[in-house]
């Protein structure tokens, strides 16, 4: 039996949701060169070996994180999202699906580059600080040039040059998974309805969200924060802290296509979905965001130089 290379790091059987009744292909659209199309579940956002380990725990084979643990997490979905449809899913179905969902938040190439980064920067610290106890050490830092005025800088000069090895990463990606899966069992779930228009999803399918609200006459605003996850092209999860049961809300097809927009602002390459036509028009909108808000940073910058200048003495 041979053994699978190529790692779907957004499983098949989560992108079959998004599936129309008559097709089993799902369509795609590559926001790096603008094509879109239409291909098999089993073609899409996968990389070759990885969840590969190098030197394996012992008694496991090098790939026991694709199989047995993920496609048996996998495997669970398709009863799991017909049970949210039908809104008949038990505390222990719902446990199952935070397990899911937990390992859909931290399985992805951005994510691990992530666990890299944080990694990087703690090795850089836990240097920084020995060099510091150390003369001979601090001696030979600064005859090689490293700044080490403060652990930011130091960490900005010598993180990259720190080798982090992809077994490590994959070990904290099954802690974070499962840490992951607890706060979204423990938060709130607000299960969306497409009425009309269907949800699309991608390769970043956790998608943050800060929305603010403005008190009128109070002269103040709250920033609320949640994770959207569209779970099928007729369901989607807001995950918040503020509730702990399951509630649902019809979407119309203008709130259906506004958190479409906020999914393609969240992806990092491939949108997927139903129809090409959905996902050219949330990629639309997404790049209308990204403009507008990157218009009011730079306006904000000038406000803020113009208000900084010293002021003219009568």
């Amino acid at each position: 039996m041979t053994t699978p290379r190529m790692h779907h790091y957004v499983p098949e059987s989560y992108q079959c949701g998004f599936l129309t009744s008559d097709s089993k292909n799902i369509a795609f659209f590559d926001m790096r060169t603008g094509k879109s199309s239409r291909t098999s579940p089993l073609n899409m956002v996968k990389e070759r070996d990885l969840y590969t380990m190098e030197d394996p725990p012992e008694g496991k084979k090098a790939t026991f994180i694709e199989n047995p643990i993920l496609s048996g997490v996998d495997g669970t979905y398709a009863s799991l999202l017909e049970s949210v449809l039908d809104k008949s899913i038990s505390g222990e179905g719902r446990k199952d699906l935070s397990v899911f969902l937990g390992y859909l938040r931290s399985r992805t190439p951005s994510y691990f580059k992530v666990i890299e980064g944080m990694s990087r920067s703690f090795l850089a610290k836990e240097i920084y600080e020995k060099i510091l106890r150390d003369p001979l050490k601090l001696r030979a830092a600064l005859e090689a040039n490293f700044d080490i005025s403060s652990v930011e800088e130091f960490t900005a000069q010598a993180g990259e040059l720190l080798s982090i090895e992809k077994d490590g990463v994959l070990k904290i990606f099954l802690v974070a998974a499962e840490s992951t899966a607890q706060l979204i069992l423990e938060s709130g779930w607000e299960i969306l309805i497409a009425d009309s228009g269907a949800f699309i999803t991608s390769d970043h399918p956790f998608c943050p969200i800060e929305d603010e609200y403005v008190f009128i006459g109070q002269g103040r605003s709250e920033k609320k924060r949640y994770f959207m996850v569209p779970l099928s092209s007729k369901l989607a999860l807001r995950i918040s802290d503020s509730q702990q049961e399951i509630t649902f809300t019809n979407m119309s097809e203008d709130g259906v296509a506004e958190i479409n927009e906020a999914i393609a602002y969240c992806a990092d390459r491939w949108l997927l979905g139903e129809s090409e036509e959905n996902l050219m028009a949330a990629h639309e909108r997404a790049v209308k965001l990204k403009y507008d808000e990157n218009r009011m940073a730079q306006a904000i910058k000038v406000v803020e130089a113009m208000t900084s200048r010293p002021q003219p003495k009568n």
